[in-house]
Formats: structure tokens, sequence, C-alpha cells
């Protein structure tokens, strides 16, 4: 997996830890998760090489168990995916270093 894809995991890990939304977010056993999730993803779709598509599609589905919301969020009704789309929406990724 290109260097860049996994720092893009652990860019967003940290950004679940840093979400005013939650209480606890991603552990480094829950990008690591992620990371394996992808690869094998990849491996499925018949490529040796993971795509930023497969992190996205996989992370409502690998992370979302592993955090825990703030009483106020829940409160407010918000939700592990809607958080995680939050998420995925402000943690950037810089394609050019992936396609380089």
């Amino acid at each position: 997996m290109d260097a860049t894809l996994q720092d893009y995991i652990v860019g967003l890990a940290e950004s679940t830890r840093s979400h005013p939304d939650l209480a606890l977010g991603v552990s480094p056993r829950g990008s690591l998760a992620l990371l394996k999730a992808a690869q094998a993803l990849a491996a499925i779709r018949g490529r040796d090489y993971v795509i930023p598509d497969d992190i996205k599609t996989l992370v409502p589905l690998t992370l979302s168990h592993r955090l825990i919301l703030s009483p106020e969020a829940e409160l407010r009704g918000r939700t592990a995916h809607s958080i995680l789309e939050d998420v995925l929406e402000k943690t950037p990724l810089d394609l050019g270093a992936v396609n380089s």
C-alpha cells in the first residue's frame, strides 16, 4: 500500500480522536483493521494495490463500532456514521502523491 494512503488512514483515525462529538475515537488497532480490510477489498476486486475509494468505502463498515459518542452528540441525534461522513469530508488526501 502506498505510504500516502497509510498516512490517510492515520489521518482519519486522528480526526476521530479530536472530533468534538466523540468521547473516544479510533485506536491504532482500528487503523490497522481499516488498512487490512482495504488490502482485502483490493484483492477481492482483482488488484494488488489499494485505491482511496477502497478506504472510503470501508470506513463506515470498519470504524463505526469503534467510536464512542459524547452524551451531547447522542442527545442531538448524531450517529457514528454521520460523524464518519464528517471525518471523510474534512480529512485531506494528497492525490498527487498517490498518482506520482
